[in-house]
């Protein structure tokens, strides 16, 4: 199988036991199966779970209680998952497994290469099914819908999968631009001009200088040449 899963660490060596009282090997995949599931049952694409057997050395204790099966700090949602699976209480155990997960989706890829700064057009996208877990990035992918009317950050070539790092954001004010300063508060709302100090993307803050009173404040670009100044 690929996606050859292993048992990393056992807590406890427990001595062999009575088949009728030890914890099925069937009980603890399906609980590893069953907590890799519940992550995909809502989102978008297909999914394929790789779980090894279990070592058949391996004999625990019947477990009571429900097996709690807890992702590895770090551990990714498509790609090798490592999990521990335990049991609290009396008996109780420990085991540490690893599951891997292809997550197929489809993403947005370049029909041609683009040049650093170039504008993406719908025209230059296509969308192909792909196992995020394979992807640079760890499956950060762009959607063609956001993609669309963005420019590169880099040159890019053809068949590229565009992720959030290949993209950058329309600039609505450059540096040393005239803007519109507006300031508003309950009753009254007031614009006057003034210089950009900085580049600005919308949402985000940059600072401008008053041409009347040459006063340097900082406010959000909320529109093309437009920074708000209001708290």
């Amino acid at each position: 199988m690929r996606g050859l899963t292993l048992i990393i660490a056992l807590s406890i060596a427990w001595p062999v036991m009575a088949e009728d009282v030890m914890q099925p090997h069937e009980s603890i995949l399906s609980a590893i199966r069953q907590e890799l599931e519940s992550n995909f049952r809502q989102s978008e694409g297909t999914y394929e779970i790789d779980i090894a057997p279990l070592d058949k050395r391996l004999q625990l204790p019947l477990c009571p209680h429900d097996l709690k099966v807890i992702r590895q700090v770090g551990s990714r949602d498509a790609g090798h998952v490592s999990l521990n699976i335990r049991c609290d209480g009396t008996p109780g155990w420990s085991v540490y497994h690893r599951a891997y997960v292809r997550v197929y989706r489809e993403v947005a890829v370049l029909r041609r290469s683009l040049k650093q700064g170039e504008l993406v057009a719908a025209s230059d996208l296509t969308l192909e099914k792909r196992d995020l877990a394979q992807l640079r990035g760890g499956g950060d992918v762009a959607r063609p819908e956001l993609a669309v009317g963005k420019p590169v950050r880099r040159s890019l070539s053809a068949g590229t999968v565009l992720n959030s790092d290949h993209l950058g954001s329309i600039k609505l004010i450059r540096r040393n631009q005239v803007v519109v300063i507006q300031a508003s508060n309950p009753g009254f709302e007031i614009s006057m001009n003034g210089i950009a100090l900085m580049d600005g993307e919308i949402g985000q803050r940059i600072r401008v200088r008053n041409e009347v009173s040459k006063r340097i404040v900082a406010g959000t670009v909320v529109n093309e040449g437009v920074v708000n100044v209001s708290d």
